[in-house]
């Protein structure tokens, strides 16, 4: 009997298991959809949104992009280390260097809002943008693909929440970056956050999965903040972090290299750091998993 997920907003995108408790919670009418004024023996039910197909998964990433839009200088809930322990999944992005900028390049223009919904689609092409919002939704769509956003823009961003969307691809900028989908951005060519204030989370399950300097980049994972919060997610990848990283779900950082600069190592899921090289330079590794 708890409080603790009164107006939070429970999205469950098309193809994902997920479960509410109580299952009272979890409504089935759509037209009567639980909320948080709801309570289910004692507990407050969070606001639960489910998508049955790519069309309803982008509404509702639209819907979580524009409440964050409105909800800048909202409080977070950290620790002392700056640590997020609510997992808050938000919009993440990909972007190229400048070196990524060559002939032929597709330029998108400002502030545009592309979708590749389709099987395939966005493959072994190039996009370079400046503002742009990005979304890879589609079955192996953007593989192998070039996606950027120009150094300096922060408010954009590239999610690949389509099943093995961005594999093989090359991803960077100056915002943040989001691999949801099932093996979604699997062996990238370098994911490279520019920005201090850049975030990479790779939330979907074996998702970022060996990202190392192998790539063609030579950079493996690289960002201001990074989430490994699915299973097997960032598995054998190169991670390093200008602030902390964050190793939350079942294995997610199994035999990975992670370097934190000024922040906190934080493994929290279940055999989530083991056989993993740990290095934080100035706090600690944290590990409650």
């Amino acid at each position: 009997k708890t409080s603790g997920c009164k107006g939070l907003d429970y999205i469950c995108l098309n193809g994902a298991d997920c479960t509410i408790t109580p299952h009272g919670c979890m409504s089935i009418d759509t037209d009567n959809p639980t909320d948080s004024n709801t309570i289910i023996k004692g507990t407050d039910c969070p606001n639960w949104s489910s998508s049955t197909s790519t069309e309803e998964d982008e509404q509702l990433l639209s819907y979580v992009t524009e409440k964050e839009e409105s909800s800048t200088g909202v409080d977070q809930n950290e620790n002392e280390d700056g640590i997020d322990l609510e997992f808050d999944v938000e919009i993440e992005e990909y972007y190229l260097n400048d070196d990524a900028i060559v002939e032929d390049v597709d330029v998108v223009a400002d502030g545009m809002m592309v979708r590749f919904s389709e099987y395939q689609q966005c493959m072994n092409e190039q996009y370079i943008g400046d503002g742009y919002t990005l979304y890879c939704s589609g079955e192996e769509s953007c593989v192998n693909a070039e996606l950027g956003n120009l150094p300096g823009n922060t408010g954009s961003s590239i999610s690949c929440n389509g099943e093995l969307s961005c594999n093989k691809a090359s991803l960077s900028g100056a915002g943040d970056i989001r691999c949801g989908g099932y093996q979604s951005c699997n062996h990238a060519n370098g994911i490279m956050g520019y920005d201090g204030s850049s975030r990479v989370e790779c939330y979907g399950s074996e998702s970022c999965l060996k990202v190392s300097e192998t790539g063609r980049k030579d950079c493996g994972i690289t960002g201001n903040e990074i989430e490994c919060h699915g299973s097997l997610a960032c598995k054998l990848s190169k991670i390093s972090s200008q602030d902390y990283v964050q190793c939350g779900g079942s294995s997610s950082c199994l035999q990975a290299d992670i370097t934190s600069d000024e922040g906190v190592i934080f493994c929290g899921g279940s055999s989530a750091c083991e056989n993993t090289k740990l290095v934080a330079t100035q706090k600690n590794v944290i590990c409650s998993g």
